[in-house]
C-alpha cells in the first residue's frame, strides 16, 4: 500500500471443538515501513496488532515454545505465504480455541542505531472476561557491527514471555537465550521471574537456575545455566556456566568451568566451581568450592583427584571438606576442617519490637469496623463525616503486617529483637466515662509473614522452609456480648427516614501492660461516631463446602514411618511437649523451633525426627 508493507495472517473455524455451532477467529496484522526517527537514536519500524474471538492465550504452550522460536510466528512473522504451514500451526497451538474468551492488543517493532544495532518487537495482549489475564510478548535482537550488514561478532537473541494473571494473583516473567554467539562462541541460557501476591504468597528471580541444595517450587521451571562454550565442537570443549538466584530468604550465586578433551579411547576432563548462599546485612555467607582432574578409559577413573571445601563465615570462618585421590582401583579419603579468624567484636545492632508494634496499634488504617446484621436497615449514616464509624452494636477488628503475634522473635529484620520479643493480643477494651468494658475475643485473622525476618534460620533451613508462614496479625469480629438488632421481616416497610445529629465520643487506642504506654497513645477518631453511608450488605451465594485454598500446618514426626510422635515418648525418643503431639499442625518456624530445642537435649534424635507438612504425614 505505497510506501507500507502490510501482511496478516487469519485462521476462522466456523465449528466449535464441541460440535455446537459458533466461530473462532484469530488475526494477527502488521504494517512495515521506512524507519521513523523517535529521536536519541532510537526508529519505530513496524506495527501491527493481533484479535482473537473465542479464543485464549496458552502460555504454557508459548512459554515452552520460546526456544524453539514460537513467537517468530506470532510477531511480525517473515515470509508469512511460504511459510504459512507453520505460521498457522504456531498460531493454533498459542491461542486455541475457547468459547467466550476474547484476546487482543498492539504490537511494535522498535530500533536503535542507522544501521539498525538493536531491534526490539513487543506485544501487549488483554485477555478477557476470565481468566483476566497481561500477556508481554518480546523479542530482542542485538548485532555488532550492524543487524542488517557483513557478518556479525555479536549476535544476541532473546524470546521473552510476561503474564500478570488478575484471576490467580500471580506474575510472571520467562526469558531464553537462542542462536545468540560471541564471535566463535555460543551462549545461551534462561531466566524465570514469579511472584505470587493473593493465597501463600511467593517471590523468586532466577538467571540460570538455582543453588542445588535449594528445594525448588513447583511454580519455577527447572532452568539450564547461562553458559559458554568456548570452542567450536565438542572435543575438545571448554565451557563456562554461571547462575544468580533471589528469593525471599536467601540470595544464590554460582559457577562452574568445565574442560574436555579426548583421543584414543581416553578422556581427560578438569572442572572448577562453586555455589554460594548470602546473607547481606548482616553479612554472612556459605561456599562450597569443588574442584578436580581426572583420566578415564572409557568410563573406567585410572587417575582421578578431586577436592570439596566448604567455607562459612566471616567472624570466625569454618572451613570443612574432603580432599579425594584415585589411583587405577585405589581410593584414598582425606576429610579436614579448620576455624580461623575472630569472632565478630561488634554486636547486631538491637532494635524495638514493641516500638514497632506500638506504632502498628496506633495506626488507625489498621482497625475496621463491621455494621451488625441488618445495622443497615435500622441506621443510615450520614455521607461526609469522618471515616470508618464503629457501629454500637457492631464488631471492632485490629490487623497488622509488622511481626505476628505468638512467636518468640529471634531477629527483627537484620538487627535483635530487644528485651520485648514475644507479644499476644490478649484483650481490647472501651472506655466508656471512667469505667472500660473488655469486647469479646472474636476470632483469629492471619497474615503470611516472611519467616526469615523474625527467627534464624540456619543456611539448610532457608533453602528448604516455605518462603512465608501465616501467623497472627490480629483479631476480627471483637464487640460487645449480648448486644444484638432484631430481625426484619422481608418486605417489612421502612419507615421514613429522619435526620438527626448524633453526638461523638474520642476513645483512645492503647496497648496495655507496660510502664512505656504513654508513649504509644493515640486518638482513634473512627469510634462511637457517625460518619459516612454504610450502605446495605449485598447478600452472596454460600462457599461450596469442601473446596479452597488451605494452608498447610507442620507436624513433628518419625522418620521412619512419617507418623506424629505420642506425647508418651515412647518409640525410643523422649518426651516432648504435648501441646506439639499427635495431629495438632502448627506454623513451620513454631514446629521448627520446638525440635531444635529438643534437639539440643537430646541430639541422639536427631536423625530420627523431621518437621513435615500436615498432608505428607501418615495421621
Amino acid at each position: 500500500m505505497g510506501p507500507i508493507g502490510v501482511a496478516a495472517v487469519g485462521l476462522l473455524v466456523t465449528k466449535m471443538p464441541d460440535g455446537d455451532d459458533g466461530f473462532s477467529l484469530v488475526v494477527i496484522v502488521t504494517s512495515n515501513f521506512l524507519p521513523i526517527q523517535l529521536g536519541f537514536g532510537f526508529t519505530l519500524n513496524a506495527l501491527g496488532g493481533l484479535l482473537g474471538i473465542n479464543r485464549t492465550t496458552d502460555v504454557d504452550a508459548i512459554r515452552a515454545g520460546l526456544a524453539a522460536g514460537t513467537l517468530d510466528s506470532i510477531m511480525f512473522p517473515r515470509d508469512p505465504v511460504e511459510r504459512a504451514p507453520e505460521v498457522l500451526r504456531d498460531i493454533e497451538t498459542a491461542f486455541p480455541v475457547r468459547r467466550g474468551q476474547h484476546v487482543f492488543g498492539p504490537m511494535a517493532k522498535l530500533g536503535w542505531g542507522t544501521p539498525a544495532i538493536v531491534t526490539a518487537e513487543l506485544g501487549l495482549l488483554l485477555e478477557l472476561p476470565s481468566p483476566l489475564r497481561l500477556v508481554i510478548l518480546g523479542k530482542l535482537r542485538l548485532g555488532l557491527p550492524t543487524l542488517e550488514f557483513g557478518p556479525q561478532i555479536v549476535a544476541i537473541n532473546m524470546d521473552v514471555l510476561g503474564v500478570i494473571d488478575f484471576d490467580r494473583s500471580e506474575a510472571s516473567i520467562d526469558a531464553v537465550l537462542h542462536d545468540s554467539r560471541i564471535a566463535m562462541y555460543t551462549l545461551e541460557g534462561e531466566m524465570a521471574f514469579r511472584l505470587r501476591w493473593g493465597e501463600d504468597p511467593f517471590f523468586a528471580l532466577s538467571i540460570g537456575g538455582l543453588h542445588p541444595a535449594f528445594d525448588r517450587p513447583p511454580a519455577l521451571p527447572d532452568l539450564s545455566r547461562v553458559a559458554v562454550s568456548l570452542g567450536a565442537g565438542d572435543n575438545p570443549r571448554l565451557r563456562l556456566e554461571a547462575y544468580v538466584a533471589l528469593t525471599s530468604n536467601t540470595v544464590q550465586f554460582g559457577a562452574e568451568l568445565n574442560a574436555r578433551a579426548s583421543a584414543m579411547g581416553f578422556t581427560a576432563e578438569g572442572w572448577l566451581g562453586f555455589d554460594a548462599l548470602f546473607e547481606l546485612d548482616p553479612f554472612r555467607t556459605q561456599a562450597t568450592l569443588r574442584a578436580g582432574i581426572a583420566l578415564r578409559r572409557r568410563s573406567t577413573d585410572i587417575m582421578s583427584v578431586s577436592l570439596k571445601l566448604t567455607l562459612i563465615g566471616p567472624a570466625p570462618w569454618k572451613a570443612s571438606g574432603t580432599a579425594t585421590a584415585t589411583v587405577f582401583f585405589v581410593d584414598v579419603e582425606v576429610p579436614f576442617s579448620a576455624t580461623f579468624g575472630k569472632p565478630q567484636a561488634a554486636p547486631l545492632p538491637v532494635g524495638d519490637a514493641w516500638a514497632v508494634l506500638a506504632d502498628a496499634v496506633a495506626r488507625v488504617g489498621n482497625w475496621d469496623a463491621a455494621l451488625p446484621a441488618g445495622g443497615g436497615d435500622l441506621v443510615r449514616l450520614r455521607q461526609g463525616a469522618a471515616s470508618g464509624p464503629v457501629h454500637p452494636m457492631g464488631s471492632l477488628g485490629f490487623r497488622q503486617r509488622v511481626l505476628p503475634f505468638g512467636l518468640t522473635l529471634e531477629r527483627l529484620g537484620s538487627a535483635l529483637p530487644g528485651d520485648l520479643r514475644h507479644f499476644e493480643l490478649a484483650r481490647v477494651d472501651v472506655v466508656i466515662g471512667s469505667g472500660a468494658k473488655p469486647l469479646s475475643s472474636g476470632r483469629v485473622v492471619d497474615e503470611d509473614f516472611a519467616i526469615a525476618q523474625f527467627t534464624a534460620l540456619t543456611d539448610d533451613e532457608k533453602l528448604s522452609a516455605p518462603s512465608f508462614q501465616k501467623m497472627e496479625a490480629g483479631r476480627a469480629g471483637m464487640g460487645f456480648d449480648g448486644w444484638t438488632t432484631p430481625d426484619l421481616q422481608p418486605g417489612l416497610e421502612i419507615p421514613k427516614a429522619v435526620p438527626r445529629d448524633v453526638s461523638r465520643r474520642t476513645v483512645h487506642v492503647r496497648p496495655e501492660g507496660t510502664a512505656r504506654d504513654d508513649a504509644v497513645s493515640a486518638l482513634h477518631p473512627s469510634l462511637m461516631g457517625a460518619a459516612q453511608d454504610q450502605g446495605r450488605p449485598v447478600p452472596t451465594a454460600p462457599p461450596v463446602r469442601g473446596f479452597g485454598l488451605r494452608q498447610s500446618g507442620y507436624l513433628i514426626v518419625a522418620t521412619r514411618n512419617l507418623r506424629p510422635i505420642d506425647t508418651t515418648g515412647g518409640g525410643g525418643f523422649a518426651p516432648i511437649p504435648e501441646w506439639l503431639q499427635g495431629d495438632r499442625a502448627v506454623p513451620h518456624a513454631i514446629a521448627r523451633r520446638a525440635l531444635r530445642a529438643h534437639l539440643s537435649r537430646h541430639p541422639g534424635d536427631r536423625d530420627a525426627l523431621a518437621v513435615v507438612a500436615a498432608h505428607e504425614a501418615r495421621t
